[in-house]
């Protein structure tokens, strides 16, 4: 069974260069293509992509007369093949347009794009979604877990995803977020091992202008950009206990306070978490606080690793050479590529099998 009708159902996250303002035309075209607009800076949106590899999945680019190819084609390799990128040009700049599509945007559109245009845009950007994101449960093991997600995902509570490396914590947090009544808000994905740890707390709960060396605006952090919507904590154990104790007093609290400012503000944001590893073992060189333990695990799941469902790795193998060759080409695995396939262990498990 492939899960892929959230596709189908929901509008698009679209990240729109607020170098232009949306007006209400605009908005209405977007809505009725299938796209909810979310302005964001381009300086932050490439700072998001390059320190986290699960940012956006559409971005409309503002063209104006004179934009170097160049600069459109580093763009393009900044956000990686699997953003579906969108070049909104006036109707008189044909320059630019053509730059777009030399540099590689995946569709040029005027600024006076009606309905119709956003539509055929969205179901392009479908494809590419479908292409990259989609979900595979076969087994009749991870039929139950794709089951229990659903359930959970549905429900407001705090979720704990236990299972090794690669075994896919992010693809059932996703799912658990598109099953939520908190679907039409951000999934905003963090990998808690790889925050800097002197930049940690400001990433997270934000800073304001001033507050250390560099900060020459306020920032918003993680759980801001969440309102509304779920917060994903990857290897959640990895936190120090500094920030662990801050973690537990935003969750208690529902409010946040960022680096260098006086006053906290209230953040509205369910909490998905996941760990590879057993956080009440009392591990002493990173011990985990058992009270924030209990916070952030309302509901645990144990997502078993890939050798526990073997009736999943030929549909997933079938899907990562379709995610992963070009689109003209077809392929299939030979017998004695299946046979090798069916007879490994996988302790890196999905990921390893990607």
């Amino acid at each position: 069974m492939q899960k892929n009708h959230m596709y189908e159902s929901q509008p698009i996250e679209l990240f729109w260069d607020n170098s232009v303002d949306l007006n209400a035309d605009t908005v209405t075209a977007l809505n009725s293509g299938g796209f909810r607009a979310r302005p964001i800076a381009l300086s932050q949106l490439t700072n998001q992509m390059m320190e986290n590899e699960a940012g956006p999945r559409v971005v409309c680019l503002q063209g104006r007369p004179g934009m170097l190819e160049g600069h459109l084609r580093a763009l393009r390799d900044v956000l990686g093949p699997r953003v579906y990128l969108i070049l909104r040009v006036d109707g008189s700049d044909l320059s630019t347009a053509i730059a777009g599509v030399k540099s590689g945007v995946d569709d040029v559109v005027t600024v006076d794009a009606d309905c119709k245009v956003w539509q055929a845009v969205a179901a392009s950007a479908r494809l590419r979604l479908l292409k990259y994101e989609s979900y595979v449960f076969v087994d009749e093991t991870s039929q139950q877990l794709l089951a229990l997600v659903e359930r959970v995902g549905a429900s407001e509570v705090t979720v704990l995803l236990q299972g090794a490396t690669g075994s896919g914590k992010e693809v059932l947090a996703r799912l658990a977020h598109d099953f939520s009544p908190r679907r039409d808000g951000p999934f905003v994905p963090v990998n808690c091992a790889a925050l800097p740890e002197n930049l940690a707390e400001s990433l997270l709960f934000g800073h304001v202008r001033g507050a250390f060396t560099g900060a020459t605006r306020n920032t918003e952090g993680f759980f801001t950009q969440a309102q509304g919507g779920t917060l994903f904590l990857d290897e959640v154990g990895e936190l120090s206990p500094q920030l662990q104790a801050k973690l537990l007093r935003a969750i208690q609290e529902k409010e946040v306070l960022p680096v260098g400012s006086s006053e906290s503000h209230k953040v509205d944001v369910r909490i998905v978490s996941a760990t590879n590893r057993d956080l009440r073992s009392g591990a002493l060189d990173n011990p985990f606080r058992e009270d924030l333990y209990f916070r952030i695990s309302t509901f645990r799941i144990n997502v078993p690793s890939l050798i526990a469902r073997l009736d999943d790795v030929l549909p997933l193998a079938n899907f990562f050479i379709l995610k992963h060759s070009r689109e003209n080409r077809s392929l299939q695995f030979s017998p004695d590529a299946v046979a090798k396939l069916l007879s490994y262990s996988w302790p890196g498990n999905v990921r390893e099998l990607e």
